[in-house]
């Protein structure tokens, strides 16, 4: 599903604007949905992993209507090789992901007239985390962020694992036909459809929240989605909160009952998760 696809079945808004920027890769799409209400904030948003970026279009495209009449614009991106920019996955990269969002946060910055920050949803939490440092962002907004990389590849592989048992492309070859063998070899390997280079996962697998803190003072929304809103944030992501607090961030950090919309397809809006990202986002400066 493309940005545009997600509003369906609504058509888009005459004010939400669709275009490209000239990244170093090549051409990159973004989705600028201006603030209807007064405009306080900005937000350039950091797409999740592969399949996981479409299944959450559309609840993104909702969110970020909702934040409009708010007063919070939101620039959609789709980095290099995703979504509807140029490229293919194959030739994805992290450095080139940053690239690309460090292009377009300086463009909202000159749309909005204010210094954006950053939503990171699932695995874009990680690429958002470290464009706060890299611009001196003063507010993140993260849904259900992979605070551990390594541990996200590693659940990649094993869904590459169970996919080649299934369809018997491992069978009689042995362990050196394995996903993990084949990225320590240098070669790509595909999942789910993705082709993967080794260079793209190795710098996922380097990367933790714990040891990406943002600036001190920066205002942080950090919500998840459990079966058990007492259960609170994972482990994982307790830790970063606390590294990220003891570096002087503000983490309001909240649980929430709802779809786990990243691994469904046509999976219900998450409405408990939009409704509180809205009340969250409102206690902002």
């Amino acid at each position: 599903m493309s940005a545009l696809e997600a509003y369906d079945p609504a058509p888009v808004p005459g004010d939400v604007t669709p275009f490209f920027l000239e990244g170093h890769g090549g051409p990159v799409f973004c989705l600028h949905v201006p603030a209807q209400a007064p405009e306080r904030l900005a937000l350039v948003y950091c797409p999740p992993f592969a399949e996981e970026m479409n299944r959450g279009r559309r609840a993104v495209a909702v969110q970020a209507r909702r934040l409009a009449a708010r007063g919070i614009a939101t620039l959609i991106v789709d980095p290099y090789g995703t979504g509807d920019s140029g490229g293919d996955f194959a030739e994805a990269d992290w450095d080139l992901w940053l690239s690309d969002l460090e292009t377009a946060a300086a463009w909202l910055a000159r749309a909005s007239g204010t210094r954006p920050g950053f939503w990171g949803v699932r695995s874009g939490a990680l690429l958002a985390a470290e464009m706060a440092r890299r611009t001196a962002a003063r507010h993140l907004l993260f849904w259900q962020p992979v605070a551990e990389g390594a541990a996200f590849v590693r659940q990649l592989l094993r869904v590459g694992v169970a996919a080649g048992l299934r369809g018997g492309g491992l069978r009689g070859g042995g362990p050196a036909t394995t996903p993990r063998h084949s990225l320590a070899a240098g070669r790509p390997v595909e999942i789910a459809g993705y082709t993967l280079r080794p260079a793209l996962l190795d710098a996922l697998a380097a990367r933790t929240l714990r040891d990406l803190p943002p600036p001190a003072g920066t205002r942080v929304a950090w919500l998840e989605i459990a079966a058990d809103a007492a259960a609170g944030p994972g482990a994982a992501s307790r830790l970063a909160m606390a590294a990220w607090e003891a570096g002087g961030a503000a983490v309001d950090a909240h649980t929430v009952v709802d779809v786990p919309f990243w691994s469904l397809w046509e999976a219900p809006l998450p409405e408990r998760l939009l409704e509180r990202t809205g009340d969250a986002l409102a206690r902002w400066p």
